[in-house]
C-alpha cells in the first residue's frame, strides 16, 4: 500500500484515492446467458442486462488475458470519453471451477460412478453453470454512462472477440 500511495502514476494515485474515500467501481452493464438474463437483480439502479449465447463467453473466457482486458477497457473508456483506468471489465474467468466432476463411490463390493447412478444430478449442476456466467463492466464514476451506451458497448466486446480469435489464428497479421 506504501508503494502505491508513493507512486508518482496519477493513475495509481487516482485508484488510490478512489479507494480511501469508499467511491468503488459500479456496474452499468452486464452480458448474462440468455435464458438467464431475467435472474440478475438490478434493484431499480440503472444496471443494462443483455443477453448471449454459451458460446459467447466461452470465447470471452479464452480471450480474457490481463492484456487483452486492458485493450477492451482502453476502448471503452475513448468510446465514453473517459479515461481508461476508471473502466473495469470483469468476466466470469473460471468456467471449470463450476463444471461438475465424476465421483467413484465404493458399494457392496462394487464401484460406481455417481455421474452413471444419478445422472439428473450432473445435468442440474451444469445448468447451474449459466446461472454464474456473466462479463460485467463497470466504472469509477457515473455508471449512467455505461447504461446510456450499453449496446455500443455490447458490439465492441463482440468485436473484440472476433478480432482476438482472428489475432490468435494469424499473429502475424496483430500490429
Amino acid at each position: 500500500i506504501a508503494k502505491i500511495y508513493t507512486d508518482t502514476d496519477l493513475r495509481l494515485q487516482f485508484l488510490y484515492s478512489s479507494y480511501t474515500k469508499r467511491v468503488f467501481p459500479s456496474t452499468g452493464m452486464v452480458v448474462r446467458v440468455e435464458e438467464k438474463r431475467l435472474r440478475e437483480r438490478v434493484a431499480g439502479k440503472e444496471i443494462k442486462v443483455i443477453g448471449e449465447s454459451e458460446k459467447f463467453f466461452q470465447d470471452f473466457q479464452k480471450r480474457s488475458s490481463p492484456k487483452s482486458l486492458e485493450i477492451l477497457e482502453s476502448e471503452i473508456g475513448r468510446l465514453l470519453g473517459v479515461p481508461p483506468h476508471t473502466i473495469l471489465v470483469v468476466p466470469t474467468l473460471r468456467l471449470e471451477r463450476f463444471a461438475p466432476e465424476d465421483i467413484q463411490y465404493h458399494d457392496e463390493g462394487k464401484i460406481f460412478s455417481l455421474k452413471e447412478t444419478q445422472g439428473e444430478y450432473f445435468e442440474g449442476l451444469k445448468s447451474e453453470l449459466a446461472d454464474y456466467l456473466a462479463v460485467r463492466v463497470c466504472i469509477i464514476g457515473n455508471r449512467s454512462l455505461i447504461y446510456d451506451n450499453a449496446y455500443r458497448i455490447h458490439e465492441l466486446l463482440k468485436r473484440h472477440l472476433t478480432r482476438e480469435k482472428n489475432d490468435i489464428l494469424s499473429p502475424q497479421l496483430a500490429i
